[in-house]
């Protein structure tokens, strides 16, 4: 049996969230699931419309430029990455670490802006769309594995609002 029949008669037989649950014996809900696909179906959505399918930071820089941003639904967003990513003392944490942040993805200034509350609107929506990205290709290139997918429900829930937030500017 070649892997795409093998791929339809398995799907014919489970479904998406029996098929993890037994494959990787774990015991996810179907929001956890859900929480991962609607991510994947949104950058795709932003990827596609804001960014005519080459995203980049400079590019989403330009375009923020080119917007006026009310930056009040964007607070739960900041705030919640602000309280996951930066410690009591106002530096970064080991989670900020787990980004896993290339060297042209401007660590520096993400983690200034989400120190800093007084940071401009536009600046903290270009902080957030990067962490963004970075869950976005550590999701789709492997380090964020499937069994602890779970642990990562809150940041796609997270990330999810925000990218609806911020796509209701550009639709």
């Amino acid at each position: 049996m070649n892997i795409v029949r093998w791929i339809r008669w398995v799907f014919r037989r489970k479904s998406m969230l029996n098929w993890i649950n037994q494959t990787f014996h774990r015991n996810f809900s179907q929001e956890d699931i859900d929480a991962a696909r609607d991510f994947t179906l949104l950058w795709n959505v932003l990827e596609g419309v804001v960014f005519h399918t080459s995203f980049s930071i400079a590019s989403a820089e330009q375009r923020f430029q080119q917007r006026q941003f009310n930056e009040q639904p964007f607070l739960p967003f900041y705030n919640y990455f602000k309280n996951r990513y930066i410690d009591g003392n106002g530096l970064p944490n080991q989670r900020f670490a787990a980004l896993h942040f290339r060297q042209a993805d401007r660590q520096a200034f993400v983690q200034q802006t989400l120190i800093n509350p007084a940071s401009q609107t536009g600046e903290k929506i270009l902080a957030l769309t990067i962490i963004v990205y970075r869950l976005r290709n550590n999701l789709f290139h492997g380090i964020k594995d499937i069994p602890s997918l779970d642990q990562q429900r809150a940041n796609f829930e997270n990330a999810n609002g925000f990218l609806m937030v911020l796509l209701s500017y550009f639709v």
